[in-house]
């Protein structure tokens, strides 16, 4: 499986967001210049049933992290939402995989999720967090990572359904493979999408072109 999707193929056709976005903007480059980025996070979920004028969040939990400078991507399946040892030990170890001691993180109110920063602010130390939250009822306030999330599952999506295609069989949900290629999904996107810089996000993170 391959990315950017290519049209022709027809299972990237069918789930395939084109070029994305990938507009740097005057906050990214202010926070560069000050030595510091904002790292949003969000929960996802694979499926979702409209009950009335609601949305039910249904199937796997995905914590998504994002950061704003390098618009990189980083997914963990969460085994419950909230603080669970290893979520939190995942966060602080993609966190210091990419160098960042001192940053902005942002994410709504909610407890669970306002919950788990702090967890990972107290594992460790040497992390400067400067929490930021979301204005309440403001969807849009935690945009960059929402716009993540939809990056990925349609991904994971075109993924599975390649997965299926070639070994003729169901995946369901609750396969061993699927919080593999969750992840995966997430790093192939960071590698292998090229921005309007003309640089993918891993080259943007780690500052070289391999």
């Amino acid at each position: 499986l391959h990315y950017p999707l290519r049209r022709q193929r027809q299972m990237c056709i069918r789930d395939s967001p084109h070029r994305a976005k990938d507009d740097e903007g005057e906050e990214a480059e202010e926070e560069r210049q000050q030595g510091i980025t904002t790292w949003s996070m969000d929960y996802g979920f694979m499926r979702k049933r409209i009950l009335g004028e609601s949305e039910i969040d249904l199937g796997l939990r995905i914590l998504m992290m994002y950061d704003r400078n390098s618009k990189t991507i980083k997914s963990v399946v969460l085994p419950q939402k909230g603080v669970h040892p290893y979520a939190v030990k995942r966060a602080v170890e993609i966190l210091n995989l990419v160098g960042d001691k001192r940053l902005i993180s942002k994410c709504d109110q909610e407890a669970s999720i306002t919950a788990f920063r702090d967890a990972v602010k107290r594992r460790d130390s040497q992390l400067e967090i400067v929490p930021e939250d979301n204005i309440v009822g403001e969807s849009q306030s935690n945009g960059e990572v929402k716009g993540a999330i939809k990056i990925l599952k349609r991904l994971i999506r075109t993924m599975r359904l390649g997965l299926q295609s070639r070994y003729k069989t169901i995946i369901e949900e609750n396969h061993l493979i699927v919080p593999l290629k969750i992840r995966e999904a997430a790093e192939n996107i960071n590698r292998f999408q090229v921005g309007q810089d003309g640089g993918t996000r891993r080259e943007r993170l780690i500052g070289k072109t391999w």
